[in-house]
C-alpha cells in the first residue's frame, strides 16, 4: 500500500470509525425506545424504499465514477448531466413502483402504508442527486469532501434521534423523518457546491454514461438482490418482533466490521478504475484482500466474545435473544465482506459479467436453502443458508480471480504473520507521521 493510498484509507477509516459510532448509538437508542415491534415495524417502512433506491440507479452512479476518474473526463459537464439522470431516473422508478408499494408491505402492514408512499416521493429524488454527485467525488478522489458527505447523513440520524428523546417524541413516524432529512442535507451541500449549476446536460455524455450503466446492469438486479437477499427472506418471513431482534443483531455485527471493508472500497475503487497496469490493479486488489481477511477475522473473534455480555447491555434485557443471530452473522460476516470487496474491485475493472454470475449462484443457493430453513428454524435458518450462500459465493470468485486475474490464494491470504506485521508497522508509521505533522503545526 503506497502512503498516499494509506493516508487516503487511514482517513477513510477514521470517518467510517465515526459513522459507525453514530450507527451503534442510533441503533441502541431506536432500539431501547421503540422495543422490538417498534424497531422491526421501522425496519419494514424503510426496507422498501431504499431497495426500490438500490434498483432505480441502474448502476449509473457506477457509471459516472468511473467516468470521473478518467483524466479527460470534463467534470463540469458531466455534473451537469448526472443531475439529468438522476432526476430521470428518480421520477421512472417513482412511476414504476410507488403503486406497487401495498403489494410488497403486504396487507398485515397497511396502517404504515401512508407513511411509506410519502417516504418515498421525498426520498427518492433527492437520494439519486445527492448519490451521483458524491459518485464524483469518489472518482475524483475527492476523498476528504466524499468522507464527510458520507458522514452527515448518520450525525443528523443521531442528533435528531437525540433531540427526539430529550422531548419525549419518539415514534416510528418521526423517525422516519429525521432519517429522511440526513439525505436531504446531503444532496442541498453538495447541489450548492457544483460550479456552473445552470450548465445543458449533455446528450452524448448522458449516452455514454447510460450504455455504460447498460453494460454494468447485467449485474445490477442479482448483485442488489443478493446484498438485500437475507433481509427480503426475513420482511416476509417474520413477525416484526423477530425483525426488531435481527436488525439489533445485525447492527452489532455489522457495523464495526463494515466500517474496514467500506475504507478499503472507497479508497481503492478509483485506483483500480482508472489504472492502466494490470499488475499493479492486481497488487492492490491482493493487499487489499490480506489486510480485510486479517482485520475481519480478528474483529469478528473479538465480537463474538463480548456479544453475550454486549447486546443485552447496550439494547436492553428484550434483545438477549440476538445473541446467537449476532455470532451467526459475525461468522458469516467473513466471506460476505471479502466477497463484498471482491465484486467492489471487479466494478472497478469493469467487469460486471463475474459479478451478476456470482450474485445468481449465491442468491439461488440463499433462497432455495433459506425458504425451507426459515420455515423450520425461522432466523436462526436463515442465517445459516446466508452462511453457506456467502461462502460459496466467496468460492467461485476466487476461482475467478485465480484464473482471470492471476490472483493466487497466496497473493489474498492474510491469516499469517507476514500481514499481521505489515498491518502493524504501517499503523505505528502513520501515527508517528500524523503526530510530526501534529508538532510542526503547533
Amino acid at each position: 500500500m503506497t502512503k498516499s493510498l494509506a493516508k487516503a484509507w487511514f482517513g477513510t477509516f477514521a470517518a467510517n470509525g465515526l459513522i459507525l459510532l453514530c450507527n451503534v448509538a442510533t441503533g441502541v437508542l431506536s432500539a431501547r425506545l421503540l422495543l422490538p415491534e417498534g424497531r422491526g415495524a421501522l425496519a419494514v417502512v424503510l426496507f422498501w424504499p431504499q431497495i426500490i433506491a438500490t434498483f432505480g440507479f441502474l448502476n449509473v452512479h457506477t457509471a459516472v465514477a468511473q467516468r470521473a476518474s478518467q483524466s479527460k473526463a470534463d467534470i463540469h459537464q458531466l455534473t451537469a448531466t448526472a443531475i439529468f439522470l438522476a432526476l430521470l431516473l428518480s421520477s421512472i422508478a417513482l412511476l414504476l413502483t410507488y403503486p406497487l408499494l401495498p403489494v410488497l408491505l403486504g396487507s398485515e402492514r397497511v396502517e404504515w402504508l401512508p407513511l411509506a408512499r410519502n417516504y418515498l416521493l421525498a426520498f427518492l429524488p433527492f437520494n439519486f442527486v445527492g448519490v451521483m454527485l458524491v459518485a464524483i467525488d469518489h472518482g475524483t478522489f475527492q476523498i476528504k469532501r466524499y468522507n464527510v458527505l458520507s458522514l452527515i447523513p448518520y450525525v443528523t440520524y443521531l442528533i435528531g434521534l437525540l433531540i427526539l428523546w430529550t422531548i419525549g417524541e419518539v415514534t416510528v413516524f418521526n423517525i422516519i423523518w429525521i432519517n429522511w432529512l440526513g439525505t436531504f442535507i446531503v444532496s442541498a451541500i453538495r447541489l450548492l457546491s457544483v460550479k456552473n449549476i445552470l450548465k445543458l446536460p449533455s446528450l452524448q455524455e448522458a449516452k455514454g454514461l447510460i450504455l455504460t450503466g447498460c453494460h454494468l446492469m447485467m449485474a445490477t438486479i442479482p448483485i442488489a438482490l443478493a446484498a438485500q437477499m437475507d433481509r427480503l427472506i426475513i420482511v416476509k418471513l417474520l413477525d416484526d418482533t423477530t425483525i426488531g431482534l435481527y436488525t439489533a443483531a445485525f447492527t452489532f455485527a455489522n457495523s464495526g466490521l463494515n466500517t474496514i471493508v467500506t475504507s478499503f472500497q472507497t479508497v481503492i475503487f478509483p485506483k483500480l478504475a482508472g489504472g492502466e497496469n494490470p499488475g499493479e490493479q492486481r497488487e492492490i486488489l491482493g493487499k487489499g484482500l490480506r489486510y480485510i481477511m486479517l482485520l475481519i477475522t480478528l474483529g469478528s473473534i473479538a465480537l463474538g466474545a463480548i456479544a453475550p455480555w454486549i447486546i443485552p447491555f447496550l439494547f436492553g434485557m428484550e434483545f438477549k435473544p440476538a445473541v446467537l443471530p449476532a455470532i451467526v452473522l459475525l461468522v458469516a460476516y467473513i466471506p460476505s465482506a471479502l466477497r463484498q470487496f471482491v465484486v467492489n474491485a471487479l466494478y472497478g475493472l469493469n467487469q460486471p459479467r463475474p459479478i451478476a454470475i456470482n450474485a445468481i449462484i449465491m442468491s439461488s443457493i440463499f433462497f432455495s436453502t433459506a425458504w425451507f430453513l426459515g420455515k423450520r428454524f425461522e432466523l436462526m435458518g436463515v442465517l445459516v443458508a446466508f452462511l453457506i450462500a456467502n461462502s460459496i459465493g466467496l468460492l467461485h470468485l476466487s476461482l475467478y480471480m485465480k484464473r482471470q486475474l492471476g490472483v493466487v490464494l497466496q497473493d489474498c491470504w492474510g491469516l499469517n504473520w507476514k500481514t499481521l506485521s505489515q498491518v502493524v508497522r504501517l499503523c505505528l508509521s502513520l501515527f508517528a507521521k500524523s503526530r510530526i505533522s501534529s508538532k510542526s503545526e503547533l
